[in-house]
């Protein structure tokens, strides 16, 4: 019988290998999923973010009346950082596509992988339960009486049935095991492609929003500013008659003989045309209750 009972601990080890295994993938591919889904959640707060920044500083060009350099270099970068915002509108969508939802399905697996290596459990608690018995009629009686005998043909018939739940066991793990890393190398592959993807497109027209930045003229600006700012006092007249005058866009000073001018005028590049506005549904996924960030669009809406 010693046979029977190491027949027995070998599968028992079996299963406590293919139940740890399984556990062991439930608990951090969840984890994943949470950490994943937040960044993902994350990213999408930060993309609207984005756009309300963008449309913000729109919103302010229109009603800068004074400042021509910075009103056309604000509504370059406007342009350019509203692009960026649609990138990472693709970057959140591929994320949750590509990466979030193929992690998401190992939920259902390993409750598939607990349910078969259950079945695998019950079938040899039923075995051991008949080799405890058997050895109880053994030492009882001999082993030529009739219950020695069917309790040996039943022990045989439950070997049989956990030798195949067995066998089957042992396939669906390394099933389960291969599909397993399979799935994490691609899915870390294509989290890292489409995060360097992003930032590559990102940094193109970050820069163009540095150089729409460097652009503004302040001197020029700061000209056309006073020249509004004395015409509205009424003392633009006086300056004129002591030898200072200002254009109407106030962008040239003449002082005396000489002439004053902006380096901003025919030099600044044209902006870039304004993307088409996005029209994403915004699911539960990105509510703005997420975590710890409940920060409010209030301050900046008022």
């Amino acid at each position: 019988m010693s046979s029977a009972h190491n027949s027995v601990a070998n599968r028992d080890g079996q299963v406590k290998f293919a139940q740890s295994r399984v556990a062991t993938v439930e608990r951090f591919y969840g984890i994943f999923c949470d950490t994943l889904g937040s960044v993902i959640r994350k990213s999408a707060r930060l993309r609207d973010k984005g756009d309300l920044f963008a449309h913000h500083l729109k919103e302010y060009t229109e009603t800068e009346k004074f400042n021509n350099s910075t009103k056309i270099c604000l509504q370059t970068f406007a342009e350019n950082f509203s692009t960026i915002q649609d990138y990472r509108d693709t970057e959140v969508q591929r994320l949750e596509a590509k990466v979030l939802k193929p992690l998401m399905r190992y939920g259902e697996l390993c409750k598939n992988m607990k349910s078969s290596v259950k079945g695998n459990t019950t079938a040899w608690e039923r075995e051991k339960k008949q080799v405890t018995k058997l050895e109880k009629l053994q030492q009882k009686l001999p082993s030529s009486s009739p219950q020695v005998t069917k309790a040996q043909a039943d022990l045989n018939r439950l070997r049989q049935e956990t030798g195949v739940y067995g066998e089957q066991l042992i396939s669906e793990v390394d099933v389960f095991e291969r599909g397993k890393l399979a799935d994490m190398k691609s899915v870390l592959t294509e989290f890292v492609q489409i995060e360097m993807m992003f930032h590559a497109r990102a940094l193109k027209y970050l820069s163009k929003c540095f150089e729409a930045a460097q652009r503004i003229d302040t001197e020029a600006d700061m000209d056309q500013f006073r020249g509004a700012l004395l015409e509205a006092s009424g003392l633009a007249r006086s300056f004129t008659q002591t030898g200072t005058s200002y254009s109407s866009t106030g962008y040239s000073t003449t002082l005396g003989g000489g002439t004053l001018s902006s380096s901003h005028g025919s030099n600044m590049a044209p902006g870039y045309p304004q993307p088409v506005p996005r029209a994403r549904p915004r699911g539960p996924m990105y509510d703005d209750a997420d975590d710890e960030d409940s920060d409010s669009d209030e301050d900046y809406e008022s």
